[in-house]
């Protein structure tokens, strides 16, 4: 196909045009000059920004968002050697680690706790796959058939639950919650999942009795009542942990301020941000209650930790791990 004129040939060179697109059509390249889809002023351009907002549609629903995984560095996970493809700057041990954003929170982090599951799930053993060579997530079960499982189920070297097939059990306390990335009246946050499992479980039940434990006080100041999991802040701490098999990082569970409180028989808030923060826990909590919002377990890279030991799908090697 010939490529098409652009403008009239004339008798005498005249400079080119200025252009700032090329638009590919086919095997034609059409040219357009500079200012030809330029707007009056960058108030229209706003306009257009919201009235555009008013009809988006990105092409996926609610139900295809998968919730990050929050993660804690270990000295050998991925993100922390350098040199190596997988190597994030600023990736240091004992960091909380996003997995979707490949950033890390530092050693200590906020977070505001909306909704708690346990949640099993089927793994084919990282160094001996499965019989015709599967590797990594083989499922989720619900509770029922984890319990129906683990009667047939025997343990290997490492104590985990091995199913007759050869499949891994591994039982996660998962948490999905509002990690807080800056503090104030309007409050910057990110909504994650963040799975306890093996040596860290006893965390998660040392964390699901401060939050059944919590009180608040009525406004009527008679009483307290214990409010739901997102009433308070908690701060998780990670801290080194060790056991005969070596040594890790784990989870410290501190239980911070209320987001709200009463005083003097008028709530207040107890955190800065707080109002902003419960009403955006509500709101979150309804997502992921409904299966709207969740996170992808087969993302949960299957680890011994199951899942605070590095980022998803890192391939960690187990025979460094020490559970």
């Amino acid at each position: 196909m010939a490529k098409k004129d652009v403008a009239t040939a004339t008798a005498e060179p005249t400079a080119a045009p200025v252009l700032d697109e090329v638009v590919v059509e086919a095997t034609d390249i059409v040219h357009i000059p500079a200012g030809s889809h330029a707007v009056a002023n960058l108030a229209d351009v706003g306009a257009l920004v919201e009235d555009d907002a008013g009809q988006v549609d990105h092409g996926f629903t609610k139900q295809d968002i998968a919730i990050p995984w929050m993660r804690i560095l270990q000295s050998n996970s991925p993100q922390v050697a350098e040199k190596q493809p997988s190597y994030v700057d600023g990736a240091e041990v004992g960091a909380f680690f996003n997995t979707a954003t490949n950033t890390t929170y530092g050693d200590v982090v906020e977070v505001i706790p909306i909704a708690f599951q346990v949640q099993w799930t089927l793994w084919w053993p990282r160094q001996t796959g499965g019989p015709k060579g599967e590797k990594g997530f083989a499922g989720e079960v619900t509770k029922a058939q984890a319990e129906a499982l683990l009667k047939v189920t025997t343990k290997n070297d490492k104590g985990k639950d091995v199913t007759p097939d050869g499949k891994e059990l591994i039982q996660s306390a998962m948490y999905y919650c509002i990690v807080l990335r800056e503090k104030g009246p309007q409050p910057i946050f990110d909504l994650v999942a963040f799975p306890l499992t093996s040596t860290q479980l006893k965390k998660a039940r040392m964390w699901n009795a401060l939050i059944s434990q919590a009180k608040l006080p009525n406004a009527s100041g008679v009483g307290t009542f214990n409010p739901k999991m997102f009433g308070y802040v908690y701060v998780l701490e990670a801290v080194p942990e060790s056991n005969a098999k070596g040594n890790w990082i784990g989870v410290k569970v501190i239980q911070g301020p209320p987001l709200l409180t009463t005083k003097a028989g008028q709530w207040v808030e107890g955190f800065e941000g707080g109002a902003v923060l419960y009403g955006a826990a509500r709101d979150l909590e309804k997502l992921v209650r409904s299966g709207a919002r969740k996170a992808d377990m087969s993302k949960m890279d299957g680890g011994d930790d199951g899942g605070t030991m590095s980022g998803a799908g890192a391939g960690v090697d187990d025979e460094k791990l020490p559970f």
